[in-house]
C-alpha cells in the first residue's frame, strides 16, 4: 500500500494488509507494548519500524524523534488504518 501527502512532501510504502498474518499483528503489538509512555503517534510509528510493517522510506526507530509532529501523526494514522484493516471481521 503506497500513500502520498504532498503538502508534507512524505511518501509510505507498508506491506498490504491481506499479507498479514497473526505473527505480524503479535510482532507490532509486541514491539508497541516495550515502548515507553510517549507520544501515541510515535508508539505507533516506532513499533510498525520495529514490525517491518514500512517498508519504504527507510527509517530507523531513532529517525522519529527528529521527525516534523505531523508527519509521525500522519505515518502513525496510515500504520493505524492498515492495523484496522488486517483485524477487522469481514461481513459475512
Amino acid at each position: 500500500m503506497r500513500f502520498e501527502h504532498k503538502k508534507l512532501n512524505l511518501t509510505l510504502l507498508l506491506t498490504d494488509g491481506d499479507e498479514l498474518t497473526q505473527r505480524d499483528v503479535e510482532r507490532y503489538i509486541t514491539e508497541y507494548r516495550r515502548m515507553p509512555e510517549a507520544d501515541n503517534a510515535g508508539k505507533v510509528l516506532r513499533a510498525a519500524i520495529l514490525a517491518g510493517w514500512v517498508q519504504d522510506p527507510a527509517m530507523s526507530v531513532d529517525m522519529v524523534e527528529g521527525m516534523k509532529p505531523a508527519a509521525v501523526r500522519w505515518y502513525a494514522a496510515k500504520i493505524d488504518a492498515l492495523y484496522a484493516e488486517a483485524t477487522t471481521i469481514p461481513p459475512e
